[in-house]
């Protein structure tokens, strides 16, 4: 088993098997730190090969509406004195 490996199945021994860091180092032979290593860079490394999703429609719409009615509105007229 590789790295990749070892870390994939801990992760799923953590998120599927609700087992603690110290209980799948008891099964993996190891310690709770570097468990915990594991576990954390493999879910560092699948949250960045997943695409950053972000929903801005209704804010974007909401500025460029925003923008607009401001370069359209209509100054006031400046009396003389």
């Amino acid at each position: 088993m590789d790295v990749d490996e070892k870390a994939a199945f801990i992760a799923s021994m953590i998120d599927e098997g609700k087992l603690s860091y110290q209980q799948v180092a008891k099964k993996v032979g190891s310690n709770a730190p570097t468990v915990r290593k594991h576990y954390v860079g493999y879910r560092v490394l699948l949250q960045a090969e997943t695409p950053l999703r972000i929903s801005t429609g209704n804010r974007v719409q909401a500025i460029c509406d925003s923008v607009h009615d401001a370069r359209h509105r209509r100054r006031p007229a400046v009396s003389g004195h």
